[in-house]
């Protein structure tokens, strides 16, 4: 299953990005990777805050000397049509909201800004913004990042709040007329694309929605997994021990928050698979999407490449007819615990415990390119104690098939 979901980084831009119509911007980045707040598409408003903190900038569009600065990445359904809703109280600032076709720090990075005016204005205390905006159905990537900047005009920072929504389909300016909303068009078949390398950012949900995401349960188009949240238990899923099917399993549990791979005292490999048998020759773009943490590590890094709490294996045929599977399979794990040698992170994603972390990545960029699926993986493994979370997986091929 999919989530249709928004995600707020409180990032700074560290490099410069190329831009449509912004021109290039570049600014410092916080240490550590970024955290998110993750929202979901017609789950109605969510109030956050842009914190008064002033990002220094070589150049920006608005000749901002300094400025204020959220991070928002949409997960959408290409081939569709959506409204950007915001609203922030009337003081004394400029505002830049800015689209991106990718990860902002990308080379190849494109970005649009949207128009911030003329503002309909009936309320003084406030101004509410609609774009109307859709995304090509061609687009390689399900991701649209949102860059919304705030500069005060005196030069004084101070925390913003402001409300969020987005919707599919689109808010009509005839159902918002005499509202004092200012309706603007954003891009017409905006084309995403997948980032070229491995992308990990923090990810948390926030504490209380206005209404329950009911796009949550939708499918995304061209995802390959079933049961991809657990929201139903193990079902088409595969218990497996040392790469062999169990009844009884060990370190596996189903919890609300998604799949659970604990050990107190097993050192066996043991998790969940599900077999595909999918053909994906041809396609553009493979991409593998999961959500994870890390709570507990005992063995530093990845011990022998594939000891780690939380570890994902892709088994695959390539476009050349062999076979990666077992030990040559696609694999990436998770760690938090810095290994006491270097050289034992082979295989391994660094992330920070306790924390949500979205982990992307394109497999069609793997040489030779995979032709067929056999099977995805989800395992456990290391000295205990160790404890590792999933609480979603997606193997999705979105856009058209070359």
């Amino acid at each position: 299953m999919r989530r249709f979901a928004i995600v707020v980084l409180m990032a700074f831009l560290c490099a410069s990005a190329t831009t449509a119509e912004c021109g290039p911007a570049s600014a410092r980045i916080r240490k550590g990777i970024p955290e998110a707040t993750e929202l979901f598409v017609n789950s109605g408003s969510y109030e956050g805050v842009i914190p008064p903190r002033m990002v220094p900038f070589t150049r920006h569009p608005l000749g901002f000397s300094y400025a204020c600065q959220l991070l928002y990445t949409i997960e959408i359904w290409p081939g569709r049509s959506y409204t950007l809703g915001l609203t922030f109280p009337s003081v004394n600032q400029k505002l830049c909201v800015t689209f991106y076709d990718r990860w902002p720090l990308a080379p190849a990075a494109k970005a649009i800004r949207l128009p911030v005016g003329p503002v309909v204005k009936t309320n003084p205390r406030r101004d509410r913004y609609l774009w109307e905006f859709s995304v090509s159905p061609k687009s390689t990537s399900s991701v649209l990042y949102v860059l919304v900047e705030v500069s005060p005009l005196d030069g004084s920072p101070a925390a913003l709040p402001h409300t969020i929504f987005v919707a599919s389909p689109p808010v009509r300016s005839t159902q918002v007329m005499g509202q004092g909303i200012t309706f603007l068009q954003g891009p017409h078949n905006l084309l995403l694309v997948n980032e070229e390398s491995p992308l990990v950012y923090a990810v948390d949900e926030p504490a209380e929605q206005s209404e329950p995401p009911f796009f949550f349960l939708l499918p995304l188009p061209g995802d390959l997994i079933q049961n991809s949240s657990f929201r139903q238990g193990l079902n088409q899923w595969l218990p497996v021990r040392e790469d062999k099917p169990v009844e009884a399993f060990e370190t596996l549990s189903v919890h609300a928050d998604g799949l659970c791979l604990q050990s107190a005292s097993k050192t066996e490999i043991e998790g969940v698979r599900q077999y595909l048998n999918a053909d994906v020759a041809g396609a553009v773009s493979l991409l593998l999407r999961a959500d994870v943490k890390v709570e507990r590590q005992t063995l530093g890094g990845t011990g022998s490449g594939d000891q780690a709490p939380v570890f994902i294996s892709v088994g695959y045929q390539d476009e050349e007819g062999r076979e990666h599977i077992g030990g040559d399979a696609f694999r990436v794990g998770f760690y938090a615990l810095d290994p006491v040698q270097s050289d034992q992170a082979a295989n391994g994603q660094k992330v920070q415990f306790g924390k949500w972390f979205r982990y992307k990545t394109d497999l069609m960029r793997l040489a030779p390119k995979p032709a067929k699926i056999r099977y995805i993986a989800v395992e456990g493994n290391g000295w205990p104690e160790r404890e590792g979370w999933i609480r979603g997986i997606h193997l999705v091929t979105p856009g058209e098939k070359k």
